[in-house]
Order: structure tokens, then sequence, then C-alpha cells
């Protein structure tokens, strides 16, 4: 191997790698790899790298070689998969150059009480995709343009995705936001001090209601008042 004749290096280190002994000698197998890697054959790396980690998931060295070549490839789904299974443990070293920022948004999550628009920021060289019906983003899901999203009155949740260039995709993050407009909903106090939670106007009439979002046919108890 050392002395550059990666072909019969391989086929020695091959069978050796086969006999008992050598099944578990795993700093063997990543020599096989470099001798697979340096005479261009690798489809015989990713195999042998497999190999190191069915034996030992956290050897560190085959993670990194193994998330070299998926790169050099644009093989962006078994990337991702890598990057997601060792991103946030004792290898997260391996595959920290090849991780995707996640998506940020304008707005803070929470409850408001104006208009909100909504938009997104990524790395550069990445497009953001997102849902609304809680399904999980991908690249046949929205594609955000770059315009402010304005958000519906009600209660709203987003799962957004960061997309690089060859496809490699960020960790999912979920935004929920609550938008309930200051003309259709008003606190005040009874007789009693009892906080009531809402008023809703409909047609020239109001509609007090004990329930928190409640709506007029769903109020639990009513009083109709003319204005």
């Amino acid at each position: 191997y050392e002395e550059g004749n990666y072909g019969d290096a391989s086929s020695y280190l091959s069978k050796a790698s086969k006999e008992n002994e050598g099944k578990k000698n795993l700093n063997l197998k990543y020599t096989l790899y470099r001798c697979y890697e340096s005479s261009g054959n690798e489809d015989e790396a990713v195999n042998v790298l497999k190999d190191i980690l069915s034996y030992d998931e956290n050897y560190e060295d085959a993670v990194k070689a193994l998330a070299d070549i998926y790169y050099k490839k644009e093989d962006a789904d078994n990337l991702t998969k890598l990057i997601r299974k060792y991103q946030d443990g004792k290898c997260s070293n391996a595959v920290k150059n090849y991780i995707v920022k996640e998506p940020s948004a304008s707005k803070e999550p929470g409850s408001y009480d104006d208009d909100v628009e909504l938009k997104f920021t990524c790395d550069s060289g990445c497009v953001v995709y997102y849902t609304t019906d809680g399904k999980e983003p991908d690249i046949k899901s929205t594609l955000y343009d770059g315009t402010a999203i304005k958000l519906e009155t009600g209660t709203t949740k987003i799962k957004a995705v960061s997309v690089n260039s060859i496809g490699v995709y960020s960790k999912v993050v979920e935004f929920e936001y609550v938008v309930v407009l200051l003309q259709e909903r008003k606190r005040f106090i009874i007789h009693n001090s009892f906080t009531i939670s809402t008023k809703f106007y409909y047609n020239r009439f109001v509609w007090y209601t004990h329930q928190r979002w409640g709506g007029r046919e769903k109020c639990l108890r009513m009083k109709k008042t003319k204005w």
C-alpha cells in the first residue's frame, strides 16, 4: 500500500479482512478502504466503510470518509441520513462541514393581536421549503420565494427545512403562531369581577362567551345585546 501498489494491497487486505482475526481488525479494514479510495474504486470503498461502522458505529475516520464520498458523489439522500445520525453525537466533528443550518423565521412563534407577515432566511446557496398541513417538508413542498407570508387569523403551524445546492436537508424546524386581531377580541369584566374571555361581533349584536376561543356556535353561555 505504501508503495502505491493498491491492486495487490487491496487483494491481500481483502482476504485478510475475511479471516477470523481480520473481521474485527478495523484498522486493517480502514487501510483496505484507503486502497480502494486511492484506486478510484468508490463502491468498494463505501462497502468497507459501512462494514467498519457495523462493528463500531462511532469509528470517526470511517464516518468522515463516508461523508466525503457522499458529498463528492452528490449523494444527498445518504449524506442527509448520515448527518442526522451523527450531528448530535460523538462523531459530530466528522460531519460538521456538511451540516445545513435550519431556516429562521422573522417572527418569534407565539400569539399576536395584529397582522403577521412572516419571512424565512437561510444560508447562502440554500432554499427553504415549508408546509402548513403538519406534513414533513421536502422539495415537493411549497418553495419559499422570498416574499412575506401573511398569516391567517387563528392558529398556523409551519414546518420548514433548508436544502442546499446538492439537495442535503437541514433539520426540520417548527413554528406555531396564533393570530387574533384586536377588532375581533376584547376583554372585559362583569359586575362580579369575573373576567370573560372574548366578545365577538355579528350583525350588530355582541356575543359573549366563557370559552376562551369560542365562537358563535361554540359558546357555553351567551347573552345578546344590541349596540
